[in-house]
């Protein structure tokens, strides 16, 4: 449960990061609001084929590890753009790398700087990212990790009770 509240809390928190922000383009050349999904992109069916989710980011739990001194999330940020790059003397220069890059280094200084997420989910020192080689132009996807501590569960049996 903790770990799904986690997921939840930093969509929240990243939804506000990033409500202002000036995203990459969509598929008809607007600037669209990047979108913020919890796990995984949400799937097509047959009324929205045409729909395109880019902006966004994904947010999701990758792995764990509890122990009685700490117990640590690594979570799976996932960002994608639409960018079809600017025509320069007759090439296309693929811009969507910046555009990328922007909105990556935007959420994690936003994390960074708050450090907290919803008073309970510290972030770790280890910030990671990486843009994989050979992108699907004009789409452009990177993957951040982030590893939060959640508070330990205090053990019952060793804690004195308030109402015996």
């Amino acid at each position: 449960m903790t770990v799904n509240v986690l997921i939840m809390e930093l969509k929240k928190f990243i939804e506000h990061q990033v409500n202002d922000y000036a995203a990459g383009l969509n598929d008809i050349s607007e600037f669209a609001k990047v979108r913020v999904f919890d796990w995984v992109l949400p799937q097509k069916n047959s009324r929205n084929q045409d729909t395109n989710d880019f902006p966004y980011i994904v947010v999701s739990a990758i792995k764990g590890r509890n122990n009685s001194e700490e117990n640590i999330v690594e979570v799976h940020l996932e960002f994608g753009i639409y960018d079809k790059g600017d025509e320069i003397d007759g090439r296309i220069h693929q811009g969507g790398f910046y555009d990328l890059m922007n909105l990556m280094t935007h959420v994690q200084m936003s994390l960074e700087k708050a450090s907290v997420i919803a008073n309970r989910y510290t972030l770790q020192d280890e910030y990671l990212w990486e843009i994989p080689e050979g992108q699907p132009y004009p789409y452009y996807v990177g993957v951040a990790l982030a590893k939060f501590n959640i508070r330990n569960i205090q053990d019952e049996r060793e804690s004195e009770f308030l109402h015996e």
